[in-house]
């Protein structure tokens, strides 16, 4: 009770004094709560969890006290994410990342960094230590309907975070998207990773597949006023049960 009373005077007063740059990040939190409220969502499934940012944001700042499922595949990554959710029933953990096909594949991690885990080559010059892994993937679509079986959800909401993978996520689940009620996706305005699609490209194919845009969400604090990427936050506008929410 003590710590969720100082992250409310955090999230209230002191991100506009000593941490601005949680500015944007109250309206994401404050965002993500109503909306998931608003379509009844009773399980997030966090794809490309890392060490458990996500979840965190979930539990702490957006008052979401559903299920969730992150889906993690770094070992490194994984042990934190671990760590961040092992007094939480609620919180469940996959050892496999999500994408377009069934198999393995080489995965790329930053040991010197928590972030810029990706199939996908980095595209900058001055490029990190980069170590390569062997790692499981699974579709989706193959995966969705056993996790309902296990936990008994019926109304997911999908948050993908996989640095230039997102759409071969979202195309794996191809056969189960009209299960989903909403989704969060970050789209790559200037790429940095080789073969990200363009946002415009993964929005459309969004929309396209019935979601409808609600809002964006920026990711330009380290590049101000330069937008490198953006998330996109969207729902399925029959599947809003609470308007008021």
């Amino acid at each position: 009770m003590i710590r969720r009373a100082a992250h409310h005077i955090e999230s209230l007063v002191l991100r506009n004094v000593t941490q601005p740059w949680r500015s944007h990040r109250h309206f994401e939190e404050y965002y993500l709560g109503r909306l998931l409220q608003a379509l009844d969502v009773d399980c997030v499934l966090d794809v490309g969890a890392n060490i458990g940012q996500y979840g965190i944001l979930l539990r702490e700042y957006s008052h979401y006290k559903g299920r969730i499922i992150s889906f993690e595949p770094t070992p490194q990554a994984r042990s934190r994410l671990i760590q961040a959710s092992a007094n939480d029933p609620l919180w469940n953990i996959r050892e496999f990342a999500l994408g377009n096909f069934t198999g393995r594949s080489t995965f790329r991690t930053m040991p010197a960094f928590s972030v810029g885990n990706s199939f996908l080559p980095l595209r900058q010059e001055d490029q990190p230590e980069i170590a390569e892994i062997e790692v499981e993937v699974k579709r989706l679509s193959d995966v969705l309907p056993a996790l309902q079986n296990e936990y008994g959800f019926s109304r997911p909401f999908l948050k993908m975070d996989t640095q230039g993978f997102d759409l071969e996520v979202f195309l794996g689940g191809e056969a189960v998207l009209d299960t989903i009620m909403g989704l969060q996706s970050e789209l790559s305005v200037e790429a940095f990773y080789e073969g990200a699609p363009n946002w415009l490209e993964a929005l459309n194919t969004y929309q396209k597949a019935g979601f409808a845009l609600s809002t964006f969400v920026s990711n330009n604090v380290d590049w101000f006023p330069r937008m490198r990427e953006v998330d996109c936050i969207m729902y399925r506008p029959a599947k809003v049960v609470n308007q008021s929410a």
